[in-house]
């Protein structure tokens, strides 16, 4: 079933009208018509009777509609909370980085990052191994050489320099 066009009866159902609902959702009123007559014949019933003034559900639209709306309604819903992390980032940064890597910069841009953002928890997981990005869970790895898997995104933090063995 095609939700844009659930969601779309929806519309038409709440507005009473299909010229409504194409200009609320900023569509031409025939895709409208067009979206609503697919999901009828998918379905295989017709939810509206319509006349040239007026719209009326069928008994099937009726329960169509009710459940519909509350999955519509639902689906938003979901949207609009996830959006919110783009705006207020809350849950689990999970860190990689080599276990001789400067653990105090980490961790004092750690701190920084819970200070800005105080919903988020930040593990930090320091190892020499490759790891599975996806499947162990980690959103960010620190290395010191590039990155062979291309459907990763790399960015370079900076440049590092030996000595004697050493890092400075």
């Amino acid at each position: 079933m095609d939700l844009n066009a659930a969601m779309i009866f929806v519309r038409v159902v709440r507005s009473g009208s299909f010229t409504k609902a194409a200009q609320d959702l900023k569509v031409p009123n025939s895709t409208v018509s067009d979206r609503v007559s697919d999901l009828e014949k998918n379905l295989g019933v017709s939810l509206l009777v319509r006349t040239t003034r007026k719209l009326r559900l069928t008994d099937a639209g009726s329960i169509f509609f009710k459940k519909a709306e509350l999955a519509v309604a639902a689906l938003l819903s979901a949207g609009e909370e996830a959006s919110l992390f783009q705006k207020r980032p809350a849950g689990t940064l999970k860190i990689t980085a080599p276990a001789e890597f400067d653990f105090t910069s980490i961790c004092e841009a750690a701190i920084e990052y819970g200070k800005k953002f105080p919903e988020v928890k930040v593990e930090l997981c320091l190892t020499d191994r490759i790891v599975d990005m996806i499947g162990e869970g980690f959103d960010i790895a620190i290395r010191a050489s590039p990155v062979k898997d291309s459907s990763l995104t790399a960015k370079q933090l900076g440049i590092v320099l030996l000595r004697h063995g050493k890092t400075q």
